[in-house]
């Protein structure tokens, strides 16, 4: 795309120079409407509930509300006046964000159906100087460039946007025909963007869907699609090679145990630190080679941690990494949510590693406990696992290394196409709403 024929210096660091002939002025001077969102009372389900976004529906890929499992509330109508979220509104969200998502995301609602938003959001409208899918890309790209960062007011750990100051900052804006045009053309170039990164998701899921079936079929059935087969008596598993045995893990392994957690924050544990010390979030179902935090010396004599070796397989008991895997490469202490499996004559660690990856929803099924599931120690103590000979375990680790290892190269060059690719849409996004690029003559293709 051509640039435009004049510039003028924006005034503004992250824009840089700006077509001369658009105008600055306030976010807040192109709003019809400006108000925060509430989350009114528990539903009545009596017909009267109304629709309640939460940051929970927002989809940033699209930059638009989502429509799947939606909240219902009770909204007193007094309570509602002004506080609707129409076809074509933006909703921000003013408070909550984290490290990955800050606080400031602004996407646009597409329905016609009556709703409101949360008190987490706030709700605006756009009147005559601004089209509002144009003023959705220009949030989007203040969001991209950081720029909500400068509004934050944090308090008690949640990030809390200044919506009166984030709307009231300066902006520029083209004619309204030209901002039209600039959103017809970015609808247009980032769906497509958007097909492609739909295709390359669908193709990374049967990639995964693959190799855990692979993974779960060759650890049940083996490498002789002629053996013969014997039910296994676990329902999971089914039929397996006759001359596979079925143990208990407890049978497996001598040494299975878990770890502790040294008082937070207490530096005679934790100040330079030179000992592994392995939490779940570490656990990656995959090789371990590093932990993110380590303990003292002092911490591993005073609070008895056991140091698993090279070769031990960990599970993740609880939390949201619940069933998780790790086989170490490293010597490491663990804390109390990892299961330690140590090393065994009686199986190989990258074959149990295998085993385990494969009964991951087996053993979440056994978890116990309501907003927190826990997979119990003795659940993994009585756990049937499925042992080939020590030669076919060999087999089965070699040519399962060889396939997932192929496996993992196709999901990653995937993966890394999915990131140009979102990077390239932020690009084109930016470029437009920005006036880097000249698209009033430009025309969707046929």
């Amino acid at each position: 795309m051509k640039a435009y024929p004049e510039y003028k210096s924006s005034g503004i660091d992250w824009l840089g120079e700006i077509p001369s002939h658009w105008s600055r002025m306030p976010i807040k001077a192109v709003l019809s409407k400006s108000s925060a969102g509430t989350w009114g009372e528990e539903p009545r389900e009596d017909g009267s509930d109304i629709i309640c976004f939460r940051v929970a529906d927002f989809d940033y890929q699209h930059l638009e509300l989502g429509h799947k499992n939606l909240t219902y509330r009770s909204v007193d109508d007094r309570q509602l006046i002004g506080r609707e979220v129409n076809n074509g509104d933006i909703v921000i969200e003013k408070s909550g964000g984290g490290d990955i998502w800050p606080v400031g995301r602004a996407v646009i609602s597409k329905f016609d159906f009556k709703a409101t938003c949360s008190n987490f959001m706030h709700v605006i409208s756009t009147n005559y100087r601004a089209n509002n899918l144009y003023l959705n890309y220009l949030l989007a790209t203040i969001y991209m460039h950081g720029i909500n960062r400068q509004y934050f007011a944090q308090t008690t750990g949640i990030q809390n946007l200044n919506i009166k100051e984030y709307l009231s900052q300066q902006a520029y804006f083209p004619p309204i025909e030209e901002q039209e045009a600039i959103a017809a053309y970015l609808d247009d170039l980032t769906g497509k963007v958007d097909a492609l990164i739909a295709e390359k998701q669908k193709q990374v899921e049967d990639l995964r869907s693959y190799r855990t079936s692979l993974i779960t079929e060759t650890v049940t059935r083996g490498l002789n699609p002629n053996a013969p087969l014997r039910p296994s008596g676990i329902d999971w598993l089914g039929d397996i090679s006759e001359h596979w045995d079925t143990v208990k893990t407890a049978w497996l392994f001598d040494n299975i145990g878990s770890g502790t957690t040294p008082t937070s924050g207490a530096d005679e544990y934790y100040k330079d630190g030179n000992v592994n010390w392995l939490q779940t979030g570490d656990l990656n179902d995959g090789i371990i080679t590093e932990t993110s935090k380590k303990v003292t010396e002092y911490a591993v004599q005073s609070k008895g941690l056991k140091l698993y070796g090279k070769g031990s397989l960990v599970i993740a008991m609880y939390g949201a990494t619940i069933a998780k895997l790790g086989l170490l490469n490293i010597g490491t202490t663990v804390n109390q949510a990892c299961c330690v499996l140590g090393i065994s004559k009686k199986i190989i660690s990258k074959y149990a590693f295998y085993f385990f990856y494969a009964a991951k929803g087996q053993l979440i099924n056994l978890a116990s406990g309501g907003g927190q599931p826990n997979i119990s120690q003795a659940t993994i103590y009585n756990f049937k696992v499925v042992v080939p000979p020590i030669a076919e375990q060999k087999a089965i680790v070699e040519f399962l290394d060889e396939k997932t290892e192929k496996i993992d190269a196709l999901i990653s060059e995937l993966e890394k196409q999915l990131e140009e690719l979102a990077e390239y849409k932020k690009a084109v996004i930016s470029e437009a709403v920005t006036g880097k690029v000249d698209v009033r003559d430009w025309k969707p293709q046929i």
